[in-house]
């Protein structure tokens, strides 16, 4: 099984809302940053063997999804895209690195942030306010 995957900084453009990350299963490294990938990400859960994921710098949107575990992540980068919603509880118990800034999120911290022990980096910041389109995560005026 293919385990490491990084397309970084390559302009690549596609929607992968049904990308199926069922396929995703035996992935340990995922690096997808800086491209112009869009959609909305319909599990992230249960990709058990996932350590390291950075999906920064694109144009995906809608709520992260919530089902599952992400039980080896130590390294998890969602920034400057254009998720919305609250932020998931994070079922993590490895994760170092959290940085969820420069999206939509809206609503409290959820208290399983403050169950992530070995956490030393976390960004929320600039969670922007201007009104979105839940169907394209495209910015309205």
């Amino acid at each position: 099984y293919l385990s490491y995957l990084d397309l970084s900084a390559n302009s690549l453009e596609s929607n992968l809302t049904d990308m199926g990350c069922s396929l995703l299963t035996h992935f340990e490294y995922l690096d997808l940053s800086g491209n112009n990938f869009t959609g909305k990400l319909n599990t992230i859960g249960n990709l058990l063997q996932l350590r390291y994921m950075d999906i920064s710098r694109n144009r995906f949107y809608g709520p992260l999804p919530t089902d599952g575990v992400l039980g080896f992540i130590t390294y998890m980068d969602i920034s400057f895209n254009s998720f919305s919603g609250t932020l998931p509880n994070f079922v993590a118990p490895t994760l170092t690195h959290l940085d969820c800034s420069h999206n939509y999120f809206v609503g409290t911290i959820p208290s399983s942030i403050g169950q992530l022990t070995v956490l030393s980096h976390l960004d929320l910041s600039n969670q922007l306010t201007s009104e979105y389109n839940t169907d394209t995560g495209e910015r309205e005026t």
